[in-house]
């Protein structure tokens, strides 16, 4: 405190407050106003010390639209342009860098480096401080688009001097790990990330005799196609179970748009459903599939398009469906829907039903498969009283008064989302503006939410 009555001290160690009488020896006690000033000069110093103990959050790489298609993953990093690189060609661009330098594009950097030797016009990294360590830490993430590693494999190259060692960590979401000392040039292939969503690469460097201190990544400064470190990954989707049978994939898009402006259309081909009168739309993008089952047996084919509503729909307002592709067990379609006038709160208590048919000019339609995505499933939310959701309807069942409170119950029996269907409907309300995309293992059955 300013006041001369009073001395405030905090003690950030052990989180205790001292106070001091005044220097000159009175016993005065602090006034309202003294003691108010202090608290809030406590408040800013707490802010303070937490904003400068708050330790920054590094890049965490995620796959784009591309990559969670093909279901590849592959990020290089060129010690000789210092920078980072997400696509899957050999041969390296600078205008495709996802990121430049070597801090910006890692998740941690503590203590490490890029350095230039003239002499052998050499770039490397090492340990900014000799007689000391030094780690770089880099993170991928696949949560959120339905899919985990299958295969991964680590291709870097380092130098080792007198000693001086570079330690490769590999590990997962589930604690899996696996190290390896590098030299020269190592590939690192490991299934230990089987189904593991997250992939963290953690590098260690210590220094060798005579203070030789290691050189990682060593690359000539003329070679802006050469990558020293390659990470190399195949992914797979999230299975529904061993006793569940398989009749295929659906790839889907969602982005939450507010209202206000038009978003961007990443297929360049939109149609538009009106749900609402609100300012909001749900935007549906319909990709592709991929493993379908086949509907006829003898030719191993299929005929499918794909249909969406947009729940509750019991007078099936909403349903929209792309083109039919026939004799494809792998179709593409990059077809959109629009869903406007809705907003994220409607979108709590709606859901998204998608089906995967197989059409037939004479006979019926066939189901290959389904998915339904919704804010909440069966697996984690218990249903309310039956007469609180009495089957399905078009609109939410009617408020209830309880006291001096109106509540509306939010469950209704269509909604048994679970996994990546519960995941991806999430995400993409809670990332409005902006594209988020999940692969869905297809349900071999589901009961119409609809009807």
């Amino acid at each position: 405190s300013q006041s001369p009555r009073l001395t405030l001290a905090m003690n950030f160690g052990s989180n205790q407050v001292t106070i001091h009488p005044p220097a000159d020896g009175t016993e005065e006690l602090p006034t309202r106003a003294d003691l108010v000033e202090g608290y809030l000069l406590l408040e800013e110093a707490i802010a303070s010390r937490d904003m400068i103990s708050k330790k920054e959050v590094g890049r965490i790489y995620r796959p784009a639209l591309e990559e969670i298609a093909m279901k590849r993953f592959r990020l290089r990093y060129c010690t000789a342009t210092d920078s980072y690189y997400m696509h899957g060609h050999e041969q390296v661009c600078p205008q495709l860098a996802a990121v430049d330098s070597l801090s910006d594009g890692a998740f941690t950097n503590e203590g490490l480096k890029r350095c230039i030797d003239e002499a052998s016009s050499e770039a490397f990294l090492s340990p900014e401080v000799s007689g000391a360590g030094a780690s770089v830490t880099w993170k991928i993430d696949l949560t959120g688009c339905g899919l985990v590693f299958d295969t991964v494999e680590v291709v870097a190259y380092a130098g080792e001097q007198n000693g001086a060692q570079v330690i490769f960590h590999l590990s997962g979401d589930s604690g899996q790990r696996c190290s390896i000392p590098l030299g020269g040039r190592e590939s690192l292939s490991t299934d230990e990330l089987y189904d593991s969503a997250s992939l963290t690469l953690t590098v260690y460097l210590s220094e060798g005799s005579n203070g030789r201190l290691p050189r990682l990544f060593p690359s000539s400064l003329d070679a802006h196609n050469f990558c020293p470190l390659d990470i190399k990954a195949t992914l797979k989707s999230r299975s529904r179970g061993h006793d569940v049978p398989y009749v295929g994939e659906i790839l889907i898009g969602l982005q939450l748009d507010p209202g206000g402006e038009t978003p961007v259309s990443p297929s360049g081909r939109r149609k538009s459903v009106g749900v609402g009168v609100k300012m909001g739309a749900l935007q549906v993008h319909v990709v592709q599939g991929t493993r379908l089952a086949p509907v006829n047996v003898v030719q191993e084919k299929s005929d499918p398009y794909v249909k969406c509503y947009l729940l509750p729909d019991a007078g099936k307002t909403t349903k929209c469906k792309t083109k039919v592709i026939k004799g494809e067990l792998d179709p593409v379609y990059n077809e959109e829907f629009s869903f406007e006038g809705t907003s994220a709160r409607d979108l709590q208590q709606r859901g998204l039903e998608v089906w995967v048919m197989d059409w037939n000019l004479a006979l019926k339609n066939t189901v290959i498969g389904a998915c339904r995505l919704s804010y909440r499933g069966t697996s984690s939310q218990s249903k309310q009283p039956e007469e609180e959701h009495p089957g399905h309807s078009d609109h939410p069942p009617p408020a209830r008064r309880r006291g001096s409170a109106v509540t509306r119950p939010t469950v209704f029996d269509w909604m048994d989302s679970t996994g990546s269907e519960v995941e991806h409907w999430k995400n993409a309300l809670e990332r409005p503006k902006e594209w988020v995309y999940c692969w869905h293992v297809l349900r071999h059955q589901m009961d119409a939410g609809y009807k």
